[in-house]
Order: structure tokens, then C-alpha cells, then sequence
């Protein structure tokens, strides 16, 4: 009945949240998304990487690889890992994440206030991790445990649950996000820095063969009592 698209949005993902659609893709519809689709546009070149918003967008543009596509999915856990500093849950409860970090009053992750910049970078910092295990430059056994890595990343370069306060001053934003946006852009350095971030992991001396600590937020303790060992 309403002709608001706001609360058309709002209405639609209420009554799909429990059917067999992801919650995650229903935020497809909302209209940071199609503002963060857009932000990621304006970055050209080799470097460019591009925004899934909606299932299959891309699947016929032959010109584009699959291994620059983000989907709505892992833009949430990249964000989630690098600045809420919760790989655990991101890995393996998608589904509480958009629950309780997207479908609230005040979102944690695509806010409506939130520079796009920020989500951009977290996603070109997982682009760029996913193409190292490619390469198998990082070994396999890491990559069950990319997304504490992307946390590890953020953490490097002072990323985390402290700049989420910034995130809505587009100055600010630019300002912490340029330098580490050209780190990702530059094959040295995001390549050591990454590397570095498995190395951080590996002095946890957790089990990497352990499915289980996936789940469990111990890895991310030992992950910032390591963090604060490494000079």
C-alpha cells in the first residue's frame, strides 16, 4: 500500500527474512547498497574490483573474472572481521551477523551514515588475501582461517573496533583509508603484509587442522594477546 521505499524495504525483508532467501541477500534492496555498488565503480584499472549487490549481476560480462566479484556475503565479513573484530562469528554465523548486526535500530554494518570507503577497503583486503591463496604464496591450511587474518591485517594497521566511531565524517575516512588502501594496491607490500598476518596467526599456536576453533572467539583473544608481543 505504502508508496515509501524505505518502508517497502523494511516490509519485504521483514516477511523473507525466515524463508529460503538469505538474510544477507535481502539487503540488496536497501539503498546504501546501491550506493556502495556505485562507490566501488569509481574505482578503475587493474586494481578495480566489483560489488555483487545482486545474485549473478556479472555472470554475463565475460571481461570480468570471478575472483574480483565481492558478494553482499563476503562484504559482511570482511567488515565484520576487520572492524568488529569478529571472525569467529562471521565464519560460520552469517546468519546471527545480519540478525544482530544489520537488521537492528542502529547498524553496525551498512549504516546509512558509514563512508563506503571503509567497506571498500575491507573487501579489496580480502580480495587481495584470496588471490596470495591462489598463488598458494599463503599456504591452504590458513585459509579456513582467512577472516581472522583480515582481522589481523586491520589490527596491523590500527584498524578495529575503534574506528567505527569515525566511520561517518568522510574526511576522517579518507584520511585513515588512503594510505591503507595503497598498501593493498601495491603487490609488495600487501603481499608481506599479509604474510605476516599468518605468521601472527601461526605464534597463537593454534591447531590449524581444528575445524572446532573456527567457532570459538578464543582464537581472537590469542590473536590480540599475540598481536601485542609482535613488534
Amino acid at each position: 500500500i505504502t508508496d515509501i521505499d524505505d518502508i517497502k524495504t523494511k516490509i519485504t525483508i521483514a516477511t523473507n527474512s525466515q524463508t529460503a532467501i538469505r538474510r544477507e541477500q535481502l539487503q540488496a534492496m536497501t539503498e546504501f547498497q546501491k550506493t556502495l555498488e556505485n562507490y566501488y565503480g569509481t574505482y578503475r584499472g587493474i586494481d578495480q574490483i566489483y560489488y555483487e549487490r545482486r545474485p549473478g549481476q556479472y555472470q554475463s560480462n565475460a571481461s570480468i573474472k570471478r575472483s574480483r566479484i565481492i558478494t553482499i556475503s563476503n562484504q559482511i565479513k570482511a567488515f565484520g572481521s576487520m572492524y568488529l573484530e569478529i571472525p569467529h562469528l562471521v565464519t560460520t554465523y552469517i546468519g546471527t551477523v545480519v540478525r544482530d548486526y544489520i537488521e537492528i535500530e542502529n547498524p553496525k554494518i551498512f549504516n546509512s551514515l558509514h563512508r563506503p570507503i571503509w567497506y571498500y577497503m575491507s573487501a579489496l583486503a580480502f580480495n587481495r588475501l584470496d588471490s596470495l591463496f591462489r598463488l598458494r604464496t599463503i599456504a591452504p591450511e590458513y585459509q579456513k582461517f582467512k577472516w581472522f587474518l583480515i582481522m589481523i591485517f586491520g589490527k596491523q594497521n590500527n584498524l578495529g573496533k575503534s574506528v567505527i566511531s569515525r566511520m561517518n565524517s568522510e574526511k576522517i575516512s579518507n584520511q585513515l583509508c588512503e594510505p591503507i588502501i595503497q598498501i593493498l594496491l601495491d603487490d609488495t607490500q600487501y603481499k608481506l603484509a599479509l604474510i605476516k598476518s599468518a605468521e601472527i596467526l601461526a605464534s597463537t599456536g593454534i591447531d590449524l587442522l581444528n575445524k572446532q576453533l573456527l567457532k570459538s572467539s578464543e582464537i581472537t583473544d590469542k590473536i590480540s594477546v599475540a598481536m601485542r608481543k609482535t613488534p
